[in-house]
This record gives structure tokens, sequence and C-alpha cells, in this order.
């Protein structure tokens, strides 16, 4: 695997494989950059090297140039299928042949260069998907509580590694950041 590092304002301001990649699959991609508007982003992409995937892009992470995580995907489980999760189809199974990284290793490796190109010792996950909230944990991230004027059920996942240089919730205020998930998400549909 290797990890190269881009900047863009845009979501499209990468190579063409990337957005292509990444904005192919849902609107996550496209709305870790129109959710967080009028900053450029880091985009940090993982390209795999081996096997059936090489040269394709497999997990990116997209990032303001102020320390918020403001997007993840990882495209692996298409590449990484358990053969049991696969008994219903009517298609034999048939492994991809790769040796890439597994997911903690890539997220491991995507961070590690996010703050090689931007040097912090703090980092903010703004409305991580609730299935990836686990992912993080591991690497050394910590779930923030919403304030008590949101609703937990109504509030977006906050995460923190390494203390930031000021109460989080006032930080978040600060950059215009809502803790509301209808007020912040991006949609195509809109």
């Amino acid at each position: 695997m290797r990890i190269e590092a881009y900047r863009a304002n845009d979501f499209k301001n990468v190579p063409e494989k990337v957005y292509v990649t990444f904005d192919g699959l849902d609107d996550r991609y496209q709305a870790a950059f129109e959710n967080y508007p009028d900053s450029v982003k880091y985009v940090i992409v993982a390209w795999a090297t081996t096997g059936e995937v090489a040269g394709e892009p497999i997990a990116v992470l997209v990032a303001t140039a102020g320390h918020i995580i403001t997007g993840f995907i990882d495209t692996y489980f298409e590449y990484d299928v358990d053969p049991d999760d696969w008994a219903d189809n009517d298609e034999p199974f048939e492994p991809i042949d790769h040796d890439e990284p597994n997911d903690f290793k890539r997220r491991r490796a995507l961070l590690a260069r996010l703050r090689t190109v931007s040097p912090t010792d703090w980092l903010i996950i703004h409305d991580a998907d609730e299935g990836e909230v686990g992912n993080w944990l591991p690497h050394g991230f910590a779930v923030v509580d919403p304030p008590p004027d949101v609703p937990a059920d109504e509030a977006v996942k906050v995460l923190v590694w390494g203390k930031p240089p000021e109460d989080i919730y006032a930080l978040l205020r600060a950059r215009g950041l809502s803790w509301h998930r209808d007020t912040h998400r991006y949609s195509r549909d809109e």
C-alpha cells in the first residue's frame, strides 16, 4: 500500500480515479467537502499495490487544515468478503487476490500521513458514521457527548484525539460546526 496526500478545495481537485472511486459509492466523499465549505482539505489516499486491486484507491481520509476530519471511506470491504456472507449468492465465492494491510493498519497509516502533512497534537472527527465509531477508538479517539441542549439521537457523532486548544464545544461553535444532524448534513437530493 502507498499513501498519497493531496490538497484540494473541491472534491474533484484530486486525481480523477480518486473522486470517481469514492464519489461513486455514495455521497460521503462529496459531503466531506460540501459540509465544510471555504476550507482547504487534505485528502489522504491509500492506494493498493498488490494483486488484483493494485493501482486502485482503497481508502480515503479527508480533513480540514484546521484538524477536523470531515470524512473517511474505506472500500476494502469489497476486497475482503467473508465467504460465509456469500452463502446466499448464486455465484461462487472467489476471493480477490491481494496482500494489502488490514483496516486497522490502513487507518493508522492514513492518520500518520495526515499528522505529517498537517502537524498537530489533536484531531476531531466531526460527524463520524455510526458504524465507524468503534473503529476509531483503538487509534486513541474518544467519543464526545453532545451538549445538553442537543438530544443524542439528533446529534452528529464527534470524536477527539489528543487535547484541543480549547473546550471542544466552543471550538466547534467557533468554526460554525453544528451538533444537529439535520442542519449539518449535505445531501445530493437537496
